[in-house]
């Protein structure tokens, strides 16, 4: 199995060498490479990759920023000259960090765990579901969540928050999708939020209480979630 992969790399040096080790491993398999973070983005916009090597320190901004622009499916080796970063791996799909100078056996490590990580992510889960139950990729993890511990979904662009009690599991999927495939006790009832009907608390002039939270009901979607509260009144 190939491994599609691009690099991002300002020293041309370094740029050299990691194209040239690529070039060694069989199981990857090279898109693209450039200098500019800008020319990244774009092919990326357009063309699917599986692992971005991606320099940290970068003019006028840093690989983190790219990498937080980038499909969080995309698994990210980072590299750097600098052992004191730290990144906030629960958005980012990171596998490894390089420290500059790169041997070959250190970069070798690093795509192997990148290797192994999509190798397991091949494997299909559908057997261990439970009921009313479903996975989400959070960082390196699974996670299974289920449907009726869900207060409610938050949307935020590309990305959703799963509202669980105080737990928080962000997604990446849009709205309309998940609203698709939510169970028939959710209703969305605002263009960034969808419910769990069984987590209402109390409803307001314009807003619906779920747990200590105030949710908005917007105009589009009051109609329906009206019907809905007068069903089920007695």
């Amino acid at each position: 199995m190939k491994i599609s992969c691009a690099v991002l790399e300002d020293e041309p040096k370094a740029l050299t060498l990691i194209t040239e080790y690529i070039e060694k491993i069989e199981f990857l398999d090279l898109r693209f490479y450039t200098s500019d973070p800008v020319e990244l983005l774009n092919y990326t916009s357009g063309h699917s990759v599986e692992l971005i090597f991606l320099d940290i320190n970068l003019p006028g901004t840093s690989g983190f920023e790219v990498a937080f622009n980038i499909s969080p499916k995309t698994k990210i080796i980072f590299t750097t000259a600098y052992s004191d970063y730290a990144v906030d791996s629960y958005l980012l799909n990171t596998v490894d960090y390089l420290l500059k100078p790169i041997t070959f056996d250190r970069f070798k490590i690093a795509v192997d765990k990148a290797r192994t990580i999509t190798e397991k992510e091949s494997v299909p889960v559908k057997e261990v579901i439970q009921p009313g139950a479903f996975f989400v990729k959070s960082g390196k993890s699974f996670l299974q969540l289920y449907w009726s511990k869900i207060d409610y979904i938050e949307g935020l662009g590309e990305y959703l928050v799963l509202h669980t009690g105080s737990l928080k599991t962000i997604i990446y999927k849009r709205m309309k999708e998940m609203e698709e495939i939510c169970p028939e006790f959710f209703i969305r009832v605002h263009n960034s939020f969808i419910i769990n009907t069984g987590s209402i608390t109390h409803v307001e002039s314009n807003h619906v209480v779920v747990g200590k939270v105030k949710i908005p009901i917007g105009r589009k979607y009051r109609q329906e979630f009206m019907k809905l509260l007068n069903r089920s009144s007695i």
